[in-house]
């Protein structure tokens, strides 16, 4: 996997001033990492904001790294923050490996203090489920505005429920499991509805080979950027690495671009127009092409935006 990012310079030659001034919203997420880890994330989001006062900035992090001033920077720029906080000080390292809670604390204080909007995303698992009431009344006597917990559709893979998934640090060694919540109420709807109707893992590829796909992002307009400046449709489409040996997925994605565009090189918007990429074959018929019944039917389309919709159902309403 790549250690990548986008730079300051990156961002001003991909987001050109008429491009830029028509966006309506950005999220800053990542795939793969952490936007507070690129070196030019607070410049980025200050070029934004200033080629567009009215663009409506939201980060999404796990918070664990910066200095307080890079925090109080960062309220006064973007809309909001959303951390990625799953427990408390002695399990949110679980699933979040390497963080620290004290950091976190300090970063979450100093961004709230300095007048930024936080929102905290909680995925339970059997680990931190107890601690969910603690997390909330702790999310308010510190200012967050809104806490949700998220019920994560990743234990459901293949037309099967698993009771626990592996944890694996960055060489692909595992280091630990990670296990389905107790509380079915804590547990994703649309994989339990799967599991309750005895779905087989031969039904489920039959009915996801068939079902009708709606594109997300074709009816919100919006497309993804990766830390190397390739363009995608969605983030869901932009996870080309792996650990272990090449997903179908991964296979489709990477042979449709070949096909159609001739490499990565075709999706590179620090090499090409943004329209270009989006006005291109990949974008206009392969995709779309994607979507129909057969052989070169695109796999995460079908489990992203077909009749499963796994990640569609994960928010509960705010506990705050």
């Amino acid at each position: 996997m790549p250690i990548v990012e986008l730079s300051l310079d990156h961002i001003a030659k991909i987001f050109q001033p008429e491009f830029l001034s028509q966006l309506v919203h950005i999220t800053i997420c990542g795939n793969y990492g952490d936007a507070i880890f690129a070196r030019d994330t607070l410049n980025i989001v200050q070029f934004l904001r200033s080629q567009n006062p009215q663009l409506d900035i939201e980060l999404h992090t796990n918070g664990s790294a910066r200095p307080v001033k890079f925090w109080e920077q960062l309220a006064r720029t973007v809309n909001r923050c959303v951390f990625a906080i799953d427990g408390l000080k002695d399990t949110n390292h679980l699933y979040r490996r390497n963080t620290d809670w004290d950091t976190i604390e300090r970063n979450v204080r100093a961004f709230i203090g300095s007048g930024g909007i936080a929102i905290w995303n909680f995925i339970p698992f059997r680990h931190n489920e107890h601690q969910i009431s603690q997390a909330a009344e702790f999310a308010r006597q510190v200012g967050f505005k809104k806490f949700y917990v998220k019920r994560t559709g990743r234990f459901y893979l293949h037309g099967e429920l698993h009771q626990s998934l592996p944890i694996m640090n960055s060489a692909g060694q595992v280091v630990g499991q990670l296990e389905l919540p107790t509380h079915k109420s804590l547990r994703n709807p649309v994989a339990e509805a799967l599991y309750d109707k005895g779905e087989t893992a031969t039904n489920y590829e039959k009915e996801l080979s068939q079902a009708p796909i709606r594109c997300t992002v074709q009816n919100s307009g919006s497309i993804y950027i990766s830390a190397e400046g390739f363009v995608f449709p969605c983030c869901w489409m932009a996870q080309i690495y792996s650990h272990k040996s090449p997903s179908k997925r991964k296979v489709q994605i990477l042979k449709l671009i070949n096909d159609f565009g001739g490499g990565l090189e075709a999706i590179d918007a620090t090499k090409r127009p943004i329209e270009a990429i989006i006005g291109s074959a990949i974008f206009q018929v392969a995709i779309p092409n994607g979507w129909n019944s057969g052989p070169e039917r695109l796999e995460i389309c079908t489990r992203q935006c077909g009749p499963f919709r796994l990640s569609a159902s994960q928010k509960t309403s705010s506990l705050i």
